[in-house]
């Protein structure tokens, strides 16, 4: 699945066009009503802004052009780009801005996805599988940073995905093994994943100084402590 801009944008007849058109921006939900109080109120002051802007430019454009949708309407396309954008990243996984690929954004999340994304050349998106699929098998994505526990993930995706997510490794359970943990065994699991991915993002960060000060034989060293704590805090075939 390939989110490129082309010259056929916004022309639903042709090939992929509907990718890139009006129509399938429009048919993402923008879950407005659904945000906290909070956020409403972020993207109704954030709407009003972009407003003022666009009627500045619009009344000084020769020929004037037509005003801008109203403070509402854009709050709604806010909470819809929120909810839909992708995060682009570079080589280095650092990230570079954000995009909105229509036809991605229909892919569902799971804490053990069977595709990733990645991006090419003009921030061409890709899905590419992460193990064999057959014909019918549903193409998932992680929407989140998935070194963490599934108190942590859950969190996340609420607040920023408005929906707790109840897969099987969110369950605590395997696609093989499909039993419940005894609940102390579970929180203590729990608190264990939490300690190795906090310890794995604090390691991180010294793996990058290092790297930033060209101090290769510790960057090494920390790359390769990291690499141990990342053992078992993602799925098995984590890219």
């Amino acid at each position: 699945l390939e989110g490129a801009a082309s010259a056929h944008a916004g022309d639903v007849s042709a090939p992929g066009g509907w990718a890139t058109s009006v129509a399938a921006v429009r048919s993402l939900a923008p879950l407005f009503e659904a945000q906290d109080e909070r956020r409403r109120a972020e993207f109704a002051e954030q709407a009003a802004m972009l407003r003022a802007l666009l009627c500045e430019v619009a009344s000084s454009s020769m020929p004037p052009r037509p005003p801008p949708p109203p403070p509402a309407e854009l709050a709604e396309l806010l909470s819809l780009l929120a909810l839909n954008c992708h995060t682009l990243c570079d080589d280095e996984l650092q990230q570079i801005g954000i995009g909105l690929y229509p036809l991605a954004a229909l892919a569902n999340h799971d804490c053990d996805p069977s595709a990733a994304q990645t991006f090419g050349a003009g921030g061409a998106l890709t899905f590419r599988a992460l193990r064999d699929m057959g014909e019918g098998t549903e193409v998932t994505i992680s929407y989140i940073e998935l070194a963490s526990s599934s108190a942590e993930r859950r969190a996340a995706l609420r607040a920023s995905y408005l929906f707790t997510c109840h897969c099987l490794r969110c369950e605590g359970q395997s696609a093989t093994a499909r039993r419940a943990l005894p609940e102390s065994e579970s929180a203590a699991r729990e608190a264990d994943i939490k300690a190795r991915a906090s310890a794995l993002r604090e390691g991180q960060a010294v793996e990058l100084k290092r790297i930033e000060g060209g101090e290769w034989r510790d960057a090494l060293a920390a790359s390769v402590a990291n690499c141990a704590l990342a053992e078992g805090l993602y799925p098995p075939l984590s890219p």
